[in-house]
């Protein structure tokens, strides 16, 4: 089995602090935890921060990580955005972009991922 590791960072629409809830991180988290197999990936390491969150993965069908990116908004927003109505209040759960780097992460990756936040548009 080859491995083809990839870090992704999604980030909340207009800087959101949506992951400020414990109880929203364990739901997302549990979300995609049960839908990752359905693109034969496997989760190695999930992170959350103030505007979104960082997921570490072995993309065993070397998928494009645009198609995951979709994937994991689509797994999570939905369900989330229909079982916390506060969230409904916002046009979109995710932004369209995304951050990806091959590998695991890194100190390098890390200070990458926060540049990807800080730029990301604010309210």
């Amino acid at each position: 089995m080859d491995e083809h590791i990839v870090t992704i960072a999604l980030a909340t629409r207009l800087k959101r602090r949506v992951f400020a809830s414990d109880i929203i991180k364990e739901e997302a988290e549990k979300l995609i935890r049960e839908n990752i197999d359905t693109i034969n990936s496997t989760l190695i390491s999930i992170s959350f921060e103030d505007y979104g969150l960082i997921l570490t993965l072995n993309n065993k069908d070397n998928l494009p990580t645009s198609d995951i990116a979709y994937f994991l908004r689509t797994a999570t927003s939905a369900p989330l955005r229909n079982k916390y109505s506060n969230l409904n209040k916002m046009p979109s759960l995710w932004t369209r972009n995304y951050f990806c780097e091959n590998g695991y992460m890194t100190n390098d990756t890390m200070a990458a991922v926060q540049e990807y936040f800080q730029q990301i548009k604010s309210r």
